[in-house]
């Protein structure tokens, strides 16, 4: 029995395709014999094919696509940081040790946070694939 996922992707790319040459996606009685080729699910050949241009469109992508908004959140997690270590300071001054612990603890998350951010802005990997190849 065949994989409802491979079907799906199947009847996606003969929908795609169908699109890009301009027509609709049509019923199989509409089509006329010379456009049953325009309408054929991909084969395996054709989907790896499919699958390596996107990658390789994926990997020259413009750098600044998102790298800009993940920056600025990497910069507001540091500063929501700093603002968090200086509350604790100052909690820790005022014996509230347990305020001071917790405050602590969401400071770290934000740092944490903000680290992510970074990570995800400057790493350019490819979207990740399939189970089945």
């Amino acid at each position: 029995m065949a994989d409802p996922q491979d079907t799906s992707s199947l009847a996606w790319a003969s929908t795609r395709r169908s699109s890009e040459t301009g027509g609709s996606a049509t019923s199989q009685s509409e089509t006329a014999p010379n456009d049953i080729q325009k309408t054929r699910p991909l084969t395996r050949q054709e989907l790896r094919h499919e699958r390596k241009l996107a990658h390789q469109n994926h990997k020259h992508r413009p750098a600044h696509e998102k790298t800009v908004p993940y920056l600025l959140l990497f910069l507001a997690g540091l500063v929501l940081a700093w603002l968090g270590s200086a509350l604790v300071c100052r909690l820790v001054c005022a014996n509230q040790g347990v305020a001071a612990v917790l405050v602590g603890l969401v400071a770290l998350g934000a740092l944490g946070g903000g680290i992510y951010f970074l990570v995800k802005a400057l790493r350019r990997n490819a979207p990740r694939r399939s189970v089945t190849n």
